[in-house]
């Protein structure tokens, strides 16, 4: 087995300062050698970075930024160096080693600062275009940068060593051509993986079973489900397409071993035979992947599932659950049921959840940075979870909305009938949903980064993050109000709505009401307990004295 190829910053050339044309033709060649081990490095880090959890990324991600400012520095050199060459009279452009055509999309392309998909990150090294330069014959151009891993560990760090112009592609070259190979191979494979992960993730929280997963047990759920996608884990066995029994329960569609989570499963699976129909899995064996998606999925392995859970409900004769819609009767019936089987109260289950959402919120309201998935969940679900999320600002308010990958879902449809089958295209009369349910993003790559997908982890709180600032936030990472309404879509009367179908506004207005007053009284009585709850589309529609006129 090859040693492991780790990512190192290469040193910078030193050379005193050129003066004849001799100089100048091996500084800049000594220069490309160095950005070239740079781009190296930068590729590998990101490899590497792909294969870490998220929650233990922000070192890889310091390394990453450190070389890409090498880079900088090292391309303001060549820059000088090439003007020197011109200055001196030459007439010519500055000599160049027969380079490999290296096509490598940068995986910054799939992963940014935050992993969210969509463009570089701009602080990012990117190749330069052709340019003329003065006094010279022809443009020089800036080659794309060969991510070549053949300068490291033969020359170490800082050679110095130089290359005849007129050498032609050799046994080096030859050895560089395959490890560029190997290195768009890989660039292909981790944006496979990505867009896997960000489809499965979807279906997680769309599922039922996967809802009544604490704010934990979804972290190392979806944790779970990412390194059975991107690591192997296991020694691929080539009898395993033999095993009858395995392969029953791989591809069969009854839950013959009554496990949690098959229903989840078997929607996972028509998205890997659509990813095989599609040439994307040709690395993997997709038996291998389904086993491994099967035992995260089924057993969750990497967490105790009865540490994180806060509700299991009822399952059928074949460990699948019910789809019945859930209205209001069926509500009083789950909080009858909750109070019959001894159901941990609301304030129990959060407690160990509020220190990390309080510092997340202060953050948002005094920083103006993003919010973690793990908090905004946790307040959708929960009224009486810190109401500064709905209260505070409608910045926040909104960001709250976004789920992950863009899309959007109010409180209502958090808790109940997350597909929205109940909406005025499907059923007779006023449901409340007024717009047609969607799953198309419509927000912009750059706002998709800007308000990344983050897996709940500890949040610190920032200096001078308080809970009630003098001043609300004017823009989330940069993101503006009028810009944050792209992330929801507009229909044809104009009006913004989730993809859920509710209205924006009149989202928002109950969200603000919900989180503001979570507890109800008997006056008779003089108890106090939770609303529960958020009222349906169809009665929250009907409460037209709360919304504002338009």
């Amino acid at each position: 087995m090859p040693p492991k190829r780790t990512a190192t910053i290469p040193t910078a050339p030193e050379f005193p300062p050129p003066k004849t044309l001799d100089e100048f033709q091996k500084a800049i060649i000594v220069t490309e050698d160095w950005i070239r081990e740079l781009e190296a490095s930068k590729a590998l880090a990101i490899a590497d970075r792909t294969k870490t959890a998220k929650n233990k990324r922000a070192g890889k991600t310091q390394i990453i930024n450190s070389i890409a400012l090498s880079i900088e520095e090292g391309n303001a050199r060549l820059e000088g160096l090439r003007q020197g060459l011109a200055s001196v009279g030459v007439g010519e452009d500055s000599p160049k080693r027969d380079m490999v055509p290296q096509n490598t999309a940068s995986l910054l392309t799939h992963f940014g600062e935050e992993d969210a998909q969509g463009e570089p990150d701009p602080s990012y090294t990117q190749p330069a275009l052709a340019r003329e330069v003065p006094g010279s014959t022809g443009s020089v151009k800036d080659n794309t940068p060969d991510p070549s891993l053949s300068n490291l560990g033969n020359k170490g760090e800082g050679h110095e060593g130089t290359q005849s112009p007129d050498q032609t592609l050799d046994h080096e070259g030859l050895e560089d051509l395959k490890k560029g190979e190997e290195e768009k191979l890989d660039a292909t494979v981790a944006e496979t993986n990505w867009d896997l992960y960000t489809e499965i993730a979807m279906l997680v929280d769309e599922d039922r079973a996967a809802s009544s997963l604490s704010a934990e047990g979804l972290t190392a759920y979806l944790n779970c489900i990412l390194l059975s996608i991107e690591n192997d884990f296991e020694v691929a066995d080539d009898n395993i397409d033999k095993d009858p029994r395995l392969v029953e329960i791989l591809e069969g569609n009854k839950n013959v071993l009554s496990v949690w989570g098959w229903r989840l499963y078997l929607k996972v699976r028509k998205v890997v035979d659509k990813y095989q129909e599609m040439g994307r899995l040709a690395h993997v064996k997709r038996t291998d992947l389904l086993r491994r998606l099967g035992k995260s999925i089924w057993t969750n392995q990497d967490h105790d599932p009865e540490d994180g859970l806060l509700k299991m409900r009822d399952m059928g004769d074949e460990g699948e659950e019910d789809e019945e819609d859930v209205d209001e009767e069926e509500d009083e019936e789950e909080e009858e049921e909750d109070r019959r089987t001894g159901r941990p109260k609301a304030t129990t289950r959060i407690g160990s959840l509020t220190q990390n959402a309080f510092n997340a919120l202060c953050n948002a309201l005094c920083m103006e940075v993003d919010i973690p998935n793990g908090a905004r969940f946790d307040a959708r679900r929960f009224a009486e979870f810190l109401a500064g999320y709905g209260t505070s600002s409608i910045l926040i308010a909104m960001e709250t909305f976004i789920v992950r990958r863009g899309v959007t879902r109010c409180h209502y449809h958090t808790l109940s009938d997350k597909s929205s089958k109940k909406n005025d295209s499907t059923r007779e009369g006023v449901t409340g949903v007024p717009y047609s349910p969607t799953k198309t993003v419509f927000a912009s790559r750059r706002l998709l980064r800007a308000v990344p997908d983050r897996l709940p982890d500890q949040v610190g709180l920032m200096p001078r993050s308080v809970e009630q600032p003098e001043q609300g936030p004017s823009s989330i990472n940069g993101v503006t109000f009028h810009e944050l309404c792209n992330f929801f879509p507009r229909a044809a009367d104009g009006r913004r709505y989730l993809h859920c179908g509710c209205d924006l506004q009149d989202a928002l207005t109950d969200f603000f009401f919900w989180k503001a007053f979570p507890y109800i009284s008997s006056r008779s009585k003089g108890t106090e307990e939770l609303f529960g709850m958020p009222v349906p589309p169809r009665i929250r529609d009907g409460q037209g004295v709360l919304k504002p006129p338009g």
